[in-house]
């Protein structure tokens, strides 16, 4: 969107005018997206800055496209036996809580800081810094990084980058976020990560996060750990302590076939297995047992399918069960 509407946007988000809150400002934008774009600023303090500035009106549109969403959702779980199994309202109302913490950039910010915090205990990932002076709801302010695109293969190469090295840190940093924070970037596609020229990881976009939280965190760890460990029972189990099951009965069924299915997984090699295809059978077995997914499964579903396929780019050879086996084992010894 034209350079006219943000300098409008910035000036009524800060009551004052451009000039007096940044002391330059790009007016062509580095990136542009459905929800705002990305200026190049510097502050009066000389530092260089990146500005994300929502684009106008996108509230209207959101609101419109959930209403669709939500009239969708609430007929499906009514007329159709997936209704039965699948909680597709509670699903949109999970986006919806999501995309509207998207369009609130002071939330942002907030998930940076929690990143930001997790990240202190990792080597070689981070985030931006947020400049909380120069951040409204909808103009966030943060630290300029100039990087490379995780998956601009040639240009880490060029630059002494070992990928499998990196794609190791990258998973472990995602199994970290899930398993041990429950706190985690939902949308870990190549556009919203950077690696710096020392080889730093840089989480970018930090709107779209998922959080798990008490008894919903230990069932998706437990989950984890039987899925690493091939171990049916605690998947079973994982799957039962988050109320996923009304009928008792189903639980016999359930657990046989999954049995058989982590017996097929047996025989593999752990670097073989893809967690994206384990997780898809997974949820086809609780479907054909009457099972309802917890819908804590379809955000981290979505995670870990971008995550295997950013990987399969950067080291093929590499799974992140592999990687997600000895932050597992820490969890249970």
């Amino acid at each position: 969107f034209p350079f006219s509407q943000v300098k409008v946007l910035i000036e009524a988000e800060f009551n004052d005018s451009l000039e007096n809150i940044y002391k330059e400002f790009d007016e062509e934008p580095l990136a542009a997206a459905s929800i705002s774009q990305v200026h190049r600023a510097v502050l009066f303090s000389g530092e260089r800055v990146a500005v994300k500035v929502q684009r106008p009106g996108i509230e209207k549109i959101v609101d419109l496209d959930l209403d669709l969403l939500k009239n969708m959702a609430q007929f499906i779980d009514r007329h159709s036996k997936y209704g039965e199994l699948y909680d597709f309202c509670g699903m949109v109302a999970d986006f919806e809580r999501t995309i509207k913490a998207e369009l609130d950039f002071t939330k942002e910010g907030e998930n940076a800081n929690t990143f930001m915090n997790n990240f202190s205990r990792d080597k070689g990932v981070t985030v931006p810094r947020v400049n909380w002076d120069r951040t409204t709801k909808r103009v966030l302010t943060m630290e300029y990084f100039e990087g490379i695109k995780i998956s601009d293969c040639n240009v880490l190469e060029q630059s002494g980058i070992d990928r499998r090295e990196l794609a190791e840190r990258l998973a472990a940093s995602i199994c970290n976020q899930i398993i041990r924070d429950g706190f985690f970037h939902a949308d870990p596609h190549p556009g919203n990560i950077q690696v710096l020229s020392d080889g730093t990881i840089l989480f970018l976009d930090l709107g779209m996060v998922g959080s798990l939280k008490g008894s919903r965190k230990a069932a998706v760890n437990d989950f984890f750990v039987g899925v690493v460990f091939k171990d049916s029972q605690m998947v079973v189990d994982a799957i039962v302590d988050m109320d996923a099951i009304s009928n008792r009965s189903d639980i016999k069924n359930f657990k046989k076939d999954i049995d058989v299915l982590i017996e097929k997984y047996l025989t593999m090699p752990m670097n073989e297995i893809k967690i994206d295809k384990l997780l898809h059978e997974i949820f086809q077995v609780a479907f054909l047992n009457h099972i309802k997914i917890p819908r804590e499964f379809a955000l981290l579903a979505k995670t870990l399918g971008t995550l295997q396929g950013l990987l399969e780019k950067l080291a093929p050879e590499l799974n992140p069960l592999v990687v997600a086996e000895p932050i597992a084992k820490r969890l249970i010894y």
